[in-house]
């Protein structure tokens, strides 16, 4: 082209002026030249340009389709491999749709038909997919405010659910995009979930009553207590007054009393309860969070609020609890954490050694506990929920008792709140000795110093006045915090600890005592019954449990065993 474009110019110049001679013609050709020269150089200057343009243009052209082409074969492929059903609905047509929808359509069960997962929602059925979808599409159109929905449907036989999310699509106000989703998994998780916290529920009811019973029983045995060792103290008194008659009688009337109550208390005892044995908390709180976590993401789904369950469980020695039990306990105070938090947040569950106990501590982002119900979380029907039962941490405080540990609420400053929990760790049972036959004890007991804790204050001073009466040197304490403070003002030959006490457990006080001064004798008193007489039974290794109301015989039994593990 540039070669055709040479010689155009150069015959224009050579061609001669008519009528000019040739000095004529010589003169006039050379402003003509320089003037055919700048216009040449233009021209090209110009077709320059516009290749360039148009080179630009081309290599654009082909960029552009290629990626076109990639974009359109990379869908293509999405369409095909995707595990999930993908359908284009147009007007009352399925303009297009994926394998995985073809299988749906054409599968073994497609004349099962599908009907709504929702108890709530009108039943009905649809035949096959395709009608399925259209309605569904239909629906959707028919709603101009809306641009997409979720719902859940199953197989009119059989366990399969899906779940299908219609979305209008924006440049084609007529055209919606369906994407069917196998959710059988996580449906079959949820009504697990369900079912396990109606059971739940169910055994919290059942044992709500047991704890009351318990309780009242507890209770009734102090009294009982009392009334024993004072008749006691009185028998002592009246030994030569001819009264002895009347004070065995009513010896005799107190223990049968407390059969009575040791009956109420065996019938209020959980009709579940197992063996004890070692359980790694690790364990039991991943499957905790597996249960929670499907209840989390459905409810993120449906109510748009998005919850983060954050966990730190190192490996730790084993606490003594039953697995089933903890698990469910657990559940239920990360389920209690979500409800704490309408705007959601994170969940955090951590766990750490300290000293010989298992620490856990379950904390939320929510609205935190209000300061007059922090004493009050724990007691039994007590809730601040619309529907709530009040018995969950209720039942997670005896479950925790019951192990040797504790639980305490509180509120963290600006960040939710919080729940602690202590869990004494296992140790090695070693078999109890034989316990003495009980008799007077030995001369030595007069020098034997002993440290009686009950947080009850009838009990401790009719079973101060008792042990002082045999000849014992005896220091109080009303709770665990006071008992350990005198343990490191002074040493004692024999721990005497009532094992229900609020803010610290008598089990606590003995773990404490057992690491700090491990040859002192410890026997713990209780008025729960014999729901702690075997040692496998027993949350930490102590010499002896000694029940509520206190027999003087086994208490001397206690006194003897002690002195003789003091150096003479």
């Amino acid at each position: 082209m540039r070669k055709d474009r040479d010689k155009y110019f150069r015959r224009e110049l050579r061609r001669p002026t008519d009528g000019a001679s040739p000095a004529e013609r010589t003169g006039e050709r050379q402003p003509r030249e320089r003037l055919f020269a700048q216009l040449k150089d233009g021209l090209l200057e110009k077709y320059e340009q516009l290749s360039s343009k148009y080179e630009t243009l081309v290599k654009k052209y082909e960029s552009s389709s290629i990626e076109d082409i990639g974009v359109y074969r990379l869908g293509w492929w999405a369409l095909r491999t995707s595990a999930s059903a993908l359908a284009l609905v147009r007007g009352s047509n399925i303009v297009l749709t994926n394998h995985r929808w073809q299988e749906l359509e054409t599968g073994e069960n497609s004349d099962r038909g599908w009907e709504p997962l929702a108890t709530d929602e009108p039943q009905r059925r649809w035949t096959s997919l395709h009608h399925l979808a259209l309605e569904t599409a239909a629906a959707l159109l028919a709603r101009p405010e809306v641009d997409s929905s979720v719902t859940r449907y199953r197989r009119s036989s059989g366990e399969q659910v899906v779940e299908v999310r219609s979305e209008r699509i924006p440049t084609a106000r007529e055209m919606v995009a369906l994407l069917v989703h196998d959710v059988t998994a996580q449906a079959r998780a949820d009504t697990e979930l369900r079912i396990a916290r109606e059971a739940l529920n169910r055994r919290h009811r059942l044992e709500a009553i047991g704890e009351l019973a318990s309780g009242v029983a507890h209770d009734l045995n102090n009294a009982l207590n009392v009334m024993r060792l004072r008749l006691d103290l009185l028998g002592r008194e009246l030994a030569d007054a001819g009264q002895g008659e009347h004070l065995k009688a009513l010896a005799r009337i107190v223990d049968d009393a407390g059969a009575r109550v040791a009956r109420v208390h065996d019938l209020s005892r959980r009709q579940s309860d197992e063996a004890l044995e070692p359980v790694q908390l690790q364990a039991v709180i991943a499957e905790a969070l597996a249960l929670v976590r499907t209840e989390l993401e459905q409810h993120a789904l449906v109510e748009g609020r998005h919850i983060r369950l954050v966990s730190s469980i190192p490996e730790l020695p084993p606490v003594r609890a039953n697995a089933a039990e903890l698990k469910h306990l657990f559940v239920n105070l990360l389920l209690n954490a979500r409800d704490a938090m309408p705007l959601g947040g994170a969940i955090s569950i951590e766990a750490e050694r300290q000293d010989d106990f298992a620490v856990v501590t379950v904390a939320d982002e929510g609205t935190g506990i209000a300061a007059e119900h922090l004493e009050r979380v724990f007691d039994a029907f007590f809730t601040t929920k619309k529907n709530g039962t009040g018995l969950g941490l209720s039942m997670a405080r005896g479950a925790i008792s019951r192990l040797g540990g504790s639980i305490l609420a509180r509120n963290r400053p600006g960040l939710g709140a919080e729940f602690v929990l202590r869990f004494p760790l296992a140790m090695h049972d070693e078999p109890p000795a034989p316990a003495p036959a009980p008799g007077p004890p030995p001369a030595l007991a007069g020098s034997l110093r002993v440290l009686l804790v009950d947080d009850d204050r009838d009990c401790l001073e009719v079973t101060q006045a008792v042990l002082q009466a045999e000849g014992l040197t005896v220091a109080t304490a009303p709770g665990g915090a006071d008992a350990l403070r005198r343990l490191g003002e002074q040493s004692y030959d024999l721990l005497l600890c009532d094992v229900g006490m609020p803010e610290m457990s008598g089990w606590q006080v003995a773990q404490e005592a057992r690491v700090h001064w491990p040859a002192m004798p410890i026997f713990m008193v209780t008025g729960w019954g014999a729901e702690l007489a075997s040692a496998s039974s027993r949350p930490i290794r102590v010499d002896g449990v000694l029940g509520k109301p206190l027999d003087v015989g086994e208490l001397r039994s206690a006194i003897r065993s002690a002195s003789e593990r003091v150096p003479r």
